[in-house]
């Protein structure tokens, strides 16, 4: 009797799905790599990938690529719900590059007609696209209902397509200069055209969502935009308003007189606000006014100050952004007591400077106090936060030891109540205005983060790492934490040198499983369906065949065959480390970009004789002398090797 060998047996057509599904709205790439698995998979699980997540593309040349794969398979482009293209992402601005952007802009324009799913649309490059590429996707794109763009350094064409718009849900304008020299015409602010007011104030009734200026991805900005024509608007649906580099003042219009227009604009908006945010917004707009936003429900608050924290409703307020201006360590304490009173905190952004740090033998003193408040700052904030920005700044040579930072994610209570100290942090991001010395430092920098664990005994600040049995159990400190960002920034200019991203993914492996020379398998984040399938020993062997490509803890199973082991019995990995850095340093005036990805398990886990690929164990650039592998600590104490790393730079 023939028997069908299908992949369709091994998962059925509902399994799959069930399993694109599940994977977190996060993590597009896991749905990319499910689709491309095979053919059948594909066409499940396309439609997950482009009507869920947006398709964000940093830089020209692989936003030139995707275009031209849409514009040759229509079938997909037809799928796409939101397209994000930042082709000059982190790029100083050069005439080059501009003509890059204007071709990729002429492409976008023949694929238009192919995108009639397309809801949400940004273009986040140089200047603001010609007129014609706006008529395109108004023509052919009837479901657009979101708009995204950067103004750069030219002026707004007021006779724009731009502007013929209706019924807009969403509406961006960022003036970020990309490192240019830009000098404004206005010393009180640029008058936006008037053709976009009417477009939004009498076209848009049911905007939900409105930024107006700001720096973008750089933070950078010299364009001061004018946004008194506001006061006129009234959006019964708005739930997020922001303010970038801009003020709101009219001709003969006195201060006080704007203020309170101003202030009139945000009460008929109270009930709907949820999310609002002032950076370096002129302080006479809405200055002592704050009276107005009493008892407002925000769940996302961006200002200049703390003070406005006393008129809201903290208990709901979810995102907190104080990074428009610096706060001296002194102030920390202040931070940290509004800190405790914000339960339900998930992301929270702060400018700290540490100019305090003076003389030479204070240093190392102010030093290990600058560790302790800013650890007891992160302390004060509530166990379910996710997001924790710090932007760290001083007029001396250097803020603190950069190899150190992880120090400040060491929350002292994790015991009482259970749980109570429990990390949640998924996302930490650090700007420091000093250098990092070099790429390598950001690195181990990075990995220390990561792979740093849990210390019941907190020393002082400065904290020396405690040696852990290297037979315990692997407990990380940030079990969660996704992504790590560093940011080498030179304030007050603003300007961006190193921007440094490490994507971290952990899979961990039960030892105590059945499957013995196999790995066993713990669902990872939302992929339980994933576990029934592998309690089967059989269907657990097709598994890394069907789903290679799904999930990293697969992958591993598979690659365990082609391991070469010694004699003596090895230890299966209990915690295995994957990550993916994007790193970009400008270098005369050009930036730079270096890829790689690389995957580390506990030392402990690896017997010291066993060979992988055939290399030997490496970490970072520890090398082999004499024979002996000699591997260095991790933050935690705890050493830990290389399973496999692609650490050649992959130049684009």
């Amino acid at each position: 009797m023939h028997q069908k060998t299908s992949l369709e047996l091994v998962l059925p057509r509902a399994i799959i799905r069930e399993v694109a599904s599940c994977i977190s709205p996060r993590n597009g790439t896991e749905i990319l790599n499910l689709a491309l698995t095979a053919k059948c998979f594909y066409i499940y699980v396309s439609p997950f990938l482009y009507h869920w997540h947006d398709i964000e593309i940093r830089s020209l040349d692989r936003a030139t690529i995707l275009i031209q794969h849409l514009l040759n398979h229509p079938d997909v482009a037809c799928l796409v719900h939101s397209l994000v293209l930042r082709p000059s992402y982190f790029q100083k601005a050069s005439q080059q590059l501009l003509a890059g952007e204007q071709e990729l802009a002429f492409l976008l324009k023949q694929l238009a007609p192919n995108l009639p799913q397309l809801r949400k649309f940004v273009w986040d490059g140089l200047e603001v696209p010609e007129s014609d590429i706006w008529a395109a996707l108004r023509a052919g794109c009837p479901l657009l209902k979101g708009i995204g763009i950067n103004l750069g350094c030219k002026q707004l064409d007021p006779d724009s397509e731009l502007f013929q718009f209706s019924n807009l849900q969403s509406f961006s304008l960022t003036s970020e200069i990309h490192g240019a020299l830009y000098l404004s015409p206005h010393a009180g602010g640029e008058n936006l055209p008037l053709a976009l007011w009417r477009m939004l104030i009498f076209r848009c009734p049911r905007l939900r969502s409105l930024t107006l200026g700001g720096g973008g991805a750089t933070s950078c900005s010299r364009r001061k935009l004018n946004v008194s024509p506001i006061i006129s608007g009234c959006w019964p649906k708005l739930e997020t308003l922001s303010f970038g580099y801009a003020c709101a003042s009219g001709i003969g219009d006195t201060k006080s007189l704007m203020k309170q227009l101003f202030n009139t604009f945000i009460d008929k908006h109270r009930n709907s606000l949820k999310h609002l945010s002032y950076h370096k917004f002129d302080d006479h707009t809405y200055g002592n006014g704050r009276q107005h936003y009493h008892k407002m429900a925000l769940i996302s608050l961006g200002d200049d100050a703390l003070s406005m924290l006393n008129a809201i409703q903290r208990d709901r307020l979810q995102n907190l952004t104080l990074t428009s201006r610096s706060c001296c360590s002194n102030d920390l304490k202040f931070v940290k007591e509004a800190l405790l009173s914000l339960p339900k905190l998930k992301i929270f952004g702060i400018w700290v400077d540490l100019s305090s740090i003076e003389t030479h033998a204070e240093k190392e003193e102010n030093k290990q106090g600058i560790y302790d408040q800013l650890r007891e700052m992160y302390e004060s904030c509530p166990i379910r936060l996710e997001d924790l920005k710090l932007m760290l700044s001083t007029n001396q040579k250097e803020t603190i030891n950069w190899r150190d930072i992880h120090l400040i994610l060491r929350r002292k209570n994790t015991s009482f109540p259970p749980f109570a100290g429990r990390c949640q942090l998924k996302h930490f991001e650090v700007w420091n205005d000093v250098k990092f010395g070099s790429d390598r430092i950001a690195k181990e920098a990075a990995f220390r983060i990561a792979l740093d664990e849990v210390h019941l005994g907190l020393d002082s600040a400065a904290g020396r790492d405690h040696n852990h049995n290297h037979n315990t159990h692997v407990d990380l400190n940030a079990p969660l934490l996704e992504k790590i960002v560093f940011v080498r920034w030179t304030n007050p200019e603003l300007c961006i040198s190193q921007h440094l991203s490490y994507q971290v993914r952990r899979q961990y492996i039960d030892r105590n499983n059945n499957a013995r020379e196999h790995f066993g398998l713990v669902p990872l984040n939302k992929l339980a369906p994933l576990s029934a399938i592998s309690n089967n020993f059989q269907e657990f062997n097709m598994l890394p065949r069907a789903l290679g490509r799904l999930a990293p803890v697969l992958k591993l199973a598979r690659k365990a065959k082609s391991w070469v082991w010694s004699q003596t019995t090895a230890v299966t990995p209990e915690v295995v480390v994957n990550i993916k850095a994007e790193e970009r340093v400008v270098k005369d005036d050009q930036t730079h970009p270096k890829r790689y990805e690389i995957q580390l398990a506990p030392v402990s886990s690896i017997h010291e004789r066993m060979v992988l690929h055939g290399k030997s164990l490496r970490f970072d650039d520890y090398v082999v002398t004499g024979g002996h592998k000699r591997l260095k600590k991790a933050g935690s104490g705890r050493m830990w090797g290389v399973l496999n790393s692609n650490e050649s730079a992959r130049r684009k």
